[in-house]
């Protein structure tokens, strides 16, 4: 079972068909699920095959790119924006 829900962000690393190559690498929010082949994720913006049809993808060809974590060391800017003192 998937752990991919509509709102990820996702990678592309794999395909079906010929026209899924193309799209290797690429980053896009889930959209939703294909209400034409269940179990398959539809993107935003779309991933569009040749034939100007929407491709769906199947999780397994999907990779889930996390959020950074709560309390992440990156400074924030409210880190940043100190006051100087002499």
């Amino acid at each position: 079972m998937s752990d991919i829900k509509a709102g990820d962000l996702v990678m592309v690393v794999g395909g079906r068909n010929p026209n899924a190559l193309q799209f290797i690498g690429v980053m896009r929010i889930v959209e939703r699920e294909s209400h034409l082949n269940p179990g398959f994720w539809l993107l935003d913006p779309p991933t569009v095959a040749s034939n100007g049809s929407a491709i769906s993808w199947y999780p397994s060809h999907l990779k889930k790119i996390d959020p950074p974590a709560e309390g992440d060391s990156l400074p924030t800017r409210a880190n940043l924006d100190q006051p100087v003192t002499a």
